[in-house]
């Protein structure tokens, strides 16, 4: 692992250390895809959804929060997620999904505006569940596929900024969940193997719901990342792509950026749906971030729609 410097400890804080690592949230009524609450035998719900977010500061390494530079830089994400669960039985569901992002980084001066747009991954897993009396269990996975295969994200010649041409995981899941008349709960903890150079890593979800109106509901969850290696010694603190006298420049140097090989976030997930009709559903969702380390400090809305078949 690539120690620090002495100057880029110092000069760290004036550094954009950042990813774009995707994180697809769909919301669904009371159903998620790979979760314990699978499609039932030959049905199945196809969602579109659209997420939105806005930030100019991040979580340095030291988990304290701080501005990308001086001159005003802000990141902004629009998600386009196309999300699919299918039942291919009674215990075995296919899950799919395909978020596409449209990145844009402006400054206030000195930086020319930058953007992207580009698909994460196209996911493709399966899930399997049953029921244990009144709970329901299951187990997911799901590999994501980059929408390229150069080896490395930090040496792409093609991609000198932002997430070069991705990378392959593959997340594996446990999950359980409760369902009464008018409430659930549910929970998740995955573990995503990662290829190239950003380390594997643990995520988990939480969530409870009411839904005392036929129709509509509320929930309010949370969800996480644990690196599994220590996320407040990155493999390479400065940008991807830059020589070694611009990785040290003050306020943004050349805007490559180096993308975030590791980091450990918690975050708090408000929302709710409403049931238009049998098929048609609508759901939204506010995601704040609440503690971070080395991760961008994110707070996402999401509006989806859901379509069951």
């Amino acid at each position: 692992m690539m120690a620090y410097s002495a100057t880029a400890q110092k000069d760290r804080h004036g550094l954009l250390i950042f990813s774009i690592v995707l994180l697809l949230s769909t919301v669904q009524s009371g159903e998620a895809q790979g979760d314990a609450f699978l499609q039932p035998s030959g049905e199945g719900e196809a969602w579109l959804s659209v997420s939105w977010t806005s930030t100019r500061n991040y979580y340095n390494t030291e988990g304290t929060t701080r501005i990308f530079d001086s001159v005003r830089t802000t990141f902004t994400n629009f998600t386009l997620g196309l999300s699919a669960d299918y039942g291919l039985s009674d215990d075995l569901e296919l899950n799919l999904e395909l978020p596409i992002g449209y990145y844009t980084l402006t400054s206030g001066s000195r930086f020319p505006d930058r953007s992207i747009f580009a698909p994460a991954w196209l996911g493709i897993g399966v899930t399997y569940g049953r029921d244990f009396g009144g709970l329901r269990g299951a187990v997911s996975s799901l590999v994501r596929i980059p929408p390229g295969f150069h080896d490395g994200i930090y040496d792409d010649p093609n991609h000198p900024t932002f997430l070069s041409d991705g990378y392959f995981q593959l997340l594996n899941s446990l999950h359980i969940a409760y369902s009464g008349d008018e409430f659930w709960v549910k929970g998740s903890v995955g573990y995503n193997l990662r290829g190239e150079e950003p380390v594997d890593e643990i995520v988990y979800s939480a969530e409870a719901g009411v839904a005392r109106v036929k129709g509509t509901g509320v929930f309010i969850g949370f969800a996480g990342v644990i690196a599994t290696e220590d996320p407040s010694q990155p493999l390479r603190p400065f940008y991807a792509g830059a020589s070694a006298e611009e990785s040290l420049r003050q306020d943004g140097g050349i805007g490559r950026f180096a993308t975030i090989d590791r980091e450990t976030n918690f975050r708090l997930r408000p929302g709710g749906f409403v049931k238009i009709n049998d098929h048609l559903s609508l759901s939204a969702q506010y995601q704040v971030m609440l503690f971070g380390i080395n991760t961008l400090n994110l707070n996402t809305f999401n509006i989806a729609g859901g379509w069951r078949f």
